[in-house]
């Protein structure tokens, strides 16, 4: 196959990839509240020195790595000294995380296009330009997102027969990214233990590479947690291990629900995925080729490792859409080449015409795949784009000066004889609570706190780590007595509705005595903004999923999803008199 190179005239397809993934950084919304909670929230306290953070980082359980985290936010610790504005320091790491991944996807294609020729290479690099579940998941600031990324340049480099880059690359992914990640390169493992030429090699840089990558990780993590800690074993422990407690807590779902969800994330692409196998047996009967053979190494390759990962996580109660990042490069892959394998078996029929009419094909089913996935990404993000649209109007509110919140000692609304002593301007969540895009999205870290009210969810929340440096300068290191890994309330997460200046909540038919419509409550809540957020409940399914202009607003059903402000907490400056008032 010569020299592995990108696909000739593949300049077009490289631009916008570029394009695509920055695009992604700047337009993603975050679907996922463990991305808030245990990645964007914990990297906040690194850079301010205040964030929400997770039991899984309590010292008591150390389950995440902060070396993670540390890979990404260099960058943007260094920029917070310079860059008042946090949104900025947000869309920068985006940018960082999507810049690796273009690196990534090249590499990859360049790896297909040596193993399996520059067709397949070119098919693969447009599958996942278009596809909605990458675009989606290449900027996603998670653990899965770096082994998806790390996949590719390990498949690759194998690909290319670079063995010590397939094990570093598939070592980072294991250890810093995701553990078990490890399932997706075991097939790649068993290929080099397989052959005597590989199997020493394979050993001795797994043990050199896996010692460089553990001894800056264990040195960072066991800084942050005031001990020894190797926090991708603990991870492991505690979700396969573990017998009393484990990730079952956090929702089971049915089989079906990895299927189903690929297939809303790549739809014809992996219709084509899944026939690999049956045209790879056919393939094996029928053509005998070098260039054949060649082809099929990658494609086996591709399709055990994909399916491996199928059936494992298939198997697990607790299932996530990011558990499947890892093999979503995979699906393109596979899908391209089994469009490769029906192409030569249509030239090899020698039929009139087959090749055009087959050509004509693809390009029709590409088209179809492009606009479902088009459909895909503006159904998510106009359904959803306002958990970023009320915090941008925070922002505006924010500047306003006639209106000034009341700080210091505040009369509590339910006991007469008690003030509260209010350092920050709070906005509280209730049960929009894992809708929250985190603490860079506040108008400044310096002035605001997000806080949690009660509402009718009963699981833990995360804690605030807010306070002075303790602990050998590190709150991290502090084992506090209010988390636990069963899933249990932590009744110390909640402030009273009293303490709330804004207050960002949705106004639907079902309320709840914990979940009342407070924008009805018009003597002390005022509606500032309100914005129309998808109902998915109450949404046909293939509407919600995918946008149709015009039908898609028509027959889908909203709730409007607001920021309300506290009357009782506002006073609004009169000009020229110097007189002030409750803002009513």
């Amino acid at each position: 196959m010569g020299k592995p190179r990108l696909p000739e005239n593949s300049a077009p397809l490289i631009i916008l990839l570029i394009t695509v993934r920055i695009s992604s950084a700047l337009l993603n919304l975050i679907y996922d509240c463990d991305e808030t909670y245990n990645y964007w929230e914990i990297s906040h306290y690194l850079i301010y020195k205040n964030g929400y953070v997770t039991w899984e980082y309590s010292p008591k359980y150390a389950l995440r790595s902060y070396f993670y985290l540390w890979t990404y936010i260099w960058p943007s610790f260094i920029l917070s000294f310079i860059i008042s504005n946090e949104v900025i320091l947000f869309y920068l790491t985006r940018i960082a995380i999507a810049c690796l991944g273009i690196f990534c996807e090249l590499y990859f294609c360049i790896g297909i296009s040596k193993c399996a020729g520059t067709s397949v290479a070119r098919y693969c690099m447009a599958f996942m330009l278009m596809s909605s579940g990458m675009y989606f998941a290449s900027t996603s600031f998670l653990p899965n997102t770096l082994s998806m990324h790390l996949t590719m340049i390990t498949f690759a480099a194998w690909f290319c027969d670079h063995y010590r880059l397939a094990i570093f690359a598939a070592g980072i992914s294991i250890l810093v990214g995701w553990p078990y990640a490890a399932i997706v390169y075991i097939p790649i493992a068993l290929s080099m233990l397989l052959s005597r030429r590989k199997q020493l090699y394979f050993i001795l840089f797994s043990l050199v590479y896996g010692v460089m990558i553990l001894v800056p990780l264990v040195l960072v993590d066991s800084y942050y947690y005031g001990k020894l800690v190797i926090a991708p074993l603990n991870a492991v422990l505690y979700n396969v291990f573990n017998t009393n407690a484990g990730p079952e807590l956090y929702g089971i779902e049915g089989k079906a629900f990895y299927l189903i969800n690929l297939l809303l994330n790549f739809n014809l692409v992996l219709v084509g995925c899944l026939f690999s196998l049956p045209m790879l047996i056919l393939s094996k009967i029928f053509m005998t080729t070098r260039k054949h053979k060649l082809l099929e190494s990658s494609h086996w390759m591709c399709i055990i490792s994909l399916f491996l990962w199928l059936f494992v996580f298939s198997m697990q109660a607790h299932k996530e859409e990011r558990f499947m990042y890892p093999i979503y490069p995979l699906i393109c892959a596979s899908a391209a080449h089994t469009i490769k394998l029906i192409e030569q078996f249509v030239v090899g029929a020698k039929q009139p015409y087959s090749s055009p009419v087959f050509k004509s094909i693809v390009f029709l089913c590409c088209v179809a795949f492009f606009g479902l996935s088009l459909a895909r990404v503006f159904s998510l993000h106009l359904g959803f784009k306002s958990t970023f649209q009320v915090h941008s109007d925070l922002k505006e509110f924010d500047k306003d000066r006639d209106i000034q919140p009341i700080l210091g000692s505040i009369n509590s609304m339910d006991h007469d004889n008690s003030t509260i002593n209010e350092r920050f301007i709070n906005v509280c969540y209730g049960k929009e609570w894992y809708r929250y895009p985190s603490s860079f999205w506040l108008p400044s870290s310096r002035r605001y706190r997000m806080r949690f009210i009660r509402s009718e969810f009963r699981g833990q929340l995360p804690k605030l780590y807010d306070g002075p440096q303790k602990a050998n300068g590190l709150e991290t290191r502090i084992v506090y007595d209010d988390f636990n890994d069963l899933n249990k309330e932590e009744t110390s997460r909640y402030v009273d509705l009293e303490r709330c200046h804004y207050l960002i909540d949705s106004s639907q038919n079902i309320t709840a005595d914990r979940e009342p419509d407070y924008s009805k409550n018009t003597k002390d809540w005022q509606v500032l903004s309100s914005h129309n957020m998808l109902d998915l409940a109450n949404s046909p399914a293939i509407l919600r999923s995918f946008y149709l202009p015009f039908i898609s607003y028509k027959k889908n059903s909203y709730f409007k999803y607001q920021l309300l402000r506290n009357t009782r907490l506002f006073i609004r400056n009169e000009k020229g008199s110097g007189a002030s008032g409750v803002v009513m």
